[in-house]
């Protein structure tokens, strides 16, 4: 069964709600966050009322919530990247995230992530989760090492990811359930 929320220090990780729309719009509207995670770019309210539908209903993405206001800053999800292999599905996920640029710099990325590592290998048994970003994503590729996932290798011109009108490089890691338990028990 799919757990419905995580509490962290600062956030709350939680289901996406209708009520969330405005706080959606804020962050998915932002040319930099669209740049940066290869989502387009919400044109209007709704725009963002289409793609809020489609999350509320995909068990796989999360609102990050600031505890301290109720503010939805952002998203991430452990996304099934194989749904056609029942196996995988049990082994595997991949993190995404998103956040308002506002909120960037404050640790709620790295602090979201290490919450659905977590979740990941405690909550779904999972063995491995994998992450990467687009080459000159430096605010991700900090968020993946404090995170402490291992570099595996480059995916060269990543075609689903033409949000500029360049084909870009993708640095990918992973991180086994071993490993994040040998970085845990430090």
């Amino acid at each position: 069964m799919q757990q419905e929320r995580i509490e962290t220090e600062k956030l709350i990780l939680r289901r996406w709600q209708e009520s969330d729309l405005q706080d959606f719009n804020e962050y998915g509207s932002q040319p930099y966050v669209a740049l940066r995670t290869g989502y387009d770019t919400h044109t209007s309210l709704e725009n963002s009322k289409e793609i809020l539908e489609k999350f509320i209903t995909d068990e796989t993405k999360w609102a990050i919530e600031l505890k301290e206001n109720g503010k939805a800053i952002g998203g991430i999800g452990l996304e099934i990247r194989n749904k056609e292999r029942e196996d995988i599905i049990k082994r595997e996920r991949e993190i995404g995230y998103t956040m308002n640029e506002k909120y960037h710099g404050h640790g709620y990325a790295t602090e979201a992530a290490r919450a659905m590592l977590e979740y990941g290998f405690t909550g779904l048994g999972l063995f491995i989760i994998r992450i990467s970003h687009c080459e000159s994503n430096d605010q991700s590729r900090r968020v993946i090492e404090k995170c402490g996932f291992k570099f595996d290798g480059v995916t060269r011109y990543r075609d689903v990811w033409k949000w500029d009108g360049v084909l870009h490089h993708f640095l990918n890691y992973s991180l086994t359930a071993d490993e994040w338990r040998e970085q845990e028990s430090c």
